[in-house]
């Protein structure tokens, strides 16, 4: 399922892709919570605060032994380096996060250091050259520094 969020960051639109066990405890969350014009509304109604935000985040990230440096600029950075190395096309995120640019979404995904090791092995298995029947006389052509 796509949920639509509106005027997010820059006032813009984008399509997130929600999970159906996230939808249901949305779901779950609003039926407690009967908001009535956003998902998350503050204590008085209305929209959180980005601070609001940021303040929960930190204090879900704590309380599950999170220690490395999480913001709210973080997520959307992993979620496009996930869908990414997913195999999701860099045009089609960029379209989820309504970026007019493929520039601008390149700088959301991050290759992740276990990904390139796995790109690199199988770069290496493309580039084996037999000079026998048998495996064990296969030569490996060294790779450009460029790849290294």
């Amino acid at each position: 399922m796509l949920l639509k969020v509106r005027l997010g960051k820059g006032k813009k639109d984008r399509m997130v892709v929600l999970p159906p066990k996230t939808l249901r405890i949305l779901e779950d969350y609003w039926r407690g919570y009967k908001t009535k014009e956003y998902i998350f509304e503050g204590q008085k109604g209305g929209r959180y605060s980005p601070e609001s935000f940021s303040q929960i985040l930190k204090q879900g990230i704590k309380r599950v032994g999170i220690s490395k440096g999480v913001s709210l600029h973080t997520l959307p950075h992993s979620y496009t380096t996930h869908l990414h190395e997913q195999g999701t096309d860099i045009f089609v995120i960029q379209k989820l996060l309504g970026h007019h640019s493929s520039k601008t979404t390149e700088i959301y995904t991050h290759i992740s250091k276990k990904h390139f090791i796995m790109f690199r092995i199988r770069l290496r298995t493309w580039i084996f050259e037999p000079r026998a029947k048998n495996a064990e006389s296969l030569t490996i052509t060294p790779l450009p520094e460029c790849y290294m």
